[in-house]
């Protein structure tokens, strides 16, 4: 017998893993995403030129057995649905369970009006077919678990040439290191970063896709930076809830700064190198990002 769960997690976390008595029997949706594709066509040519696409809303359809119910179990199990589901809660959380263990999830998965259920009053209801359908406005799958790496202090007497100028010395320390981060999945992954004080012209830059991110800002001793790239949520602010965004230098590449997945990057392996100038303390860079799947 197939071994993959699916669960429902509501915005308010209430949770429905979808197995006996409501079990998932079949499953629509979870390859990939529809796409909308974008073209040109000049003035007498043949076909068009391909510009691009956008990765659409991600439909999922469930059929679900309501199993072993008595005539008020039914009504009970029912309402179980209709609570997860519920529009009025908001967007919920939908997983897979893999046999392994893995966890594969979906956010932004809203409820697209076709709760459909019939009803025998002449029997008693030993299984009852519910089919549902769902809408993921974010249609691309979030993949185990999250990821995390960090920059590490390198003092003016321990750089190695050659390194990025101009260098200050004397009671300042450089931070100056190139991280490797790596994106398994089959998307684009947008990483949060945080930055710690005391620190100035703090830089990021991916080698691997020719992007960087630049703060002409100076970060205070007990100030904490953090830097969102997600689309639709792009901003920059610290732990006093300061707005930054407008302190990224002009050619900073927030509307695109990712982390490549293979072949675009080459097995997903991301070049990172980060500079800064500290004074005191322990200043670095951090990084949280997830593995990004277009379908499972």
């Amino acid at each position: 017998m197939p071994r993959e769960v699916a669960r429902l997690v509501s915005n308010c976390d209430e949770s429905l893993f979808l197995e006996w008595p409501i079990a998932m029997i079949e499953l629509q949706g979870i390859g990939l995403p529809p796409v909308q594709h974008r073209t040109v066509r000049a003035p007498f040519q043949h076909g068009e030129t391909y510009l691009g696409f956008v990765a659409r809303p991600r439909p999922i359809q469930l059929i679900l057995h309501l199993r072993g119910c008595q005539r008020m179990e039914m009504w009970d199990r029912r309402q179980t649905i209709i609570r997860q589901l519920n529009p009025l809660v908001g967007p919920c959380h939908f997983e897979m369970h893999l046999d392994d263990g893995t966890i594969y999830w979906l956010e932004e998965v809203v409820y697209d009006g076709t709760f459909q259920a019939t009803l025998d009053a002449r029997t008693e209801p030993n299984v009852q077919a519910v089919a549902v359908r769902c809408i993921a406005y974010d249609p691309i799958w979030f993949g185990p678990p999250q990821r995390e790496d960090y920059a590490i202090l390198i003092t003016d007497n321990e750089l190695v040439f050659p390194i990025v100028f101009p260098i200050v010395f004397g009671v300042e320390e450089v931070l100056a290191d190139v991280l490797t981060l790596e994106n398994v999945g089959s998307w684009d992954s947008y990483p949060t970063i945080t930055i710690r004080g005391p620190m100035s012209q703090a830089r990021i830059e991916n080698l691997s896709t020719n992007e960087k991110l630049e703060l002409n800002y100076e970060i205070a001793d007990d100030e904490l930076v953090t830097i969102t790239t997600t689309p639709g949520n792009k901003n920059v602010t610290n732990n006093f809830d300061a707005p930054l965004l407008g302190k990224l230098t002009t050619d900073s590449d927030i509307a695109t700064f990712h982390l490549g997945c293979h072949p675009l990057v080459t097995n997903g392996l991301n070049m990172i190198r980060v500079f800064g100038v500290g004074t005191v303390g322990t200043p670095g860079f951090t990084f949280y990002w997830h593995n990004r799947y277009v379908g499972i």
